[in-house]
């Protein structure tokens, strides 16, 4: 009876495993397209300042060529809209198949609770840990609540996260936390990381983590 448990954990632990780092890279992409369309945003701008204030030589031979300095504009307008749209399609295309992909996720909570109580190294659920392993835990979520700040920006507040996964990671790797700091992590990657979090996405996280906090540290 344990070793089969043993062995179908083995498995739904590889599965996780192999989800997790899907949902990172996933989480990463998403992160740098937002940038990349962030950035190009300010580019644009550049872009159409130095038309403007072309020189005049340059706009001289421009205007030898049959191009005036406004066609240079609507040109260099069309494809930077044009690859706006791509990018807001890709960064669409992208926050679907990450939901879809989170969506899967089997929950290790189920198999924690069904596991012989003699069986060593099963996963633990919220709240089971021990006290001392518990309260790291809720330190470190503690880390992640106070830097969600109003007008926090978002790449502060994704290395604190991602160095609180690290921390808990190194006493329990196998915790149903990680797979909420994930989710977590991906809500803020959705802005670029020079970008203020909106009032709601902090209430939401905040409201959430508070939760959990009181779980691995009860009153």
């Amino acid at each position: 009876m344990a070793e089969q448990f043993l062995s179908r954990l083995e498995k739904i632990e590889a599965s996780i495993e192999s989800l997790g780092e899907m949902l990172t890279r996933m989480i990463t992409l998403l992160g740098t397209v937002t940038e990349l369309k962030s950035d190009l945003r300010v580019v644009k701008d550049e872009i159409l300042e130095g038309v403007k204030n072309m020189p005049q030589p340059v706009a001289s031979e421009a205007s030898a060529a049959g191009v005036s300095v406004e066609q240079v504009t609507q040109i260099v307008k069309t494809e930077i809209e044009a690859l706006t749209a791509f990018f807001d399609n890709a960064l669409g295309v992208l926050k679907l198949e990450l939901q879809a992909t989170a969506a899967v996720a089997p929950p290790p909570v189920a198999i924690a609770t069904t596991a012989p109580a003699d069986i060593a190294g099963a996963p633990q659920r919220a709240g089971a840990l021990p006290h001392q392993q518990g309260m790291i835990v809720a330190d470190n979520l503690d880390n992640i609540l106070k830097s969600l700040k109003m007008g926090c920006k978002a790449g502060p507040v994704l290395e604190i996260m991602t160095g609180a996964k690290a921390e808990i990671m190194k006493i329990v790797p196998s915790d149903a936390i990680m797979i909420k700091i994930d989710k977590w992590v991906g809500v803020v990657s959705a802005y670029s990381k020079r970008h203020e979090l909106q009032a709601r996405d902090i209430l939401k996280l905040k409201k959430e983590i508070k939760g959990d906090i009181a779980n691995y540290r009860p009153a």
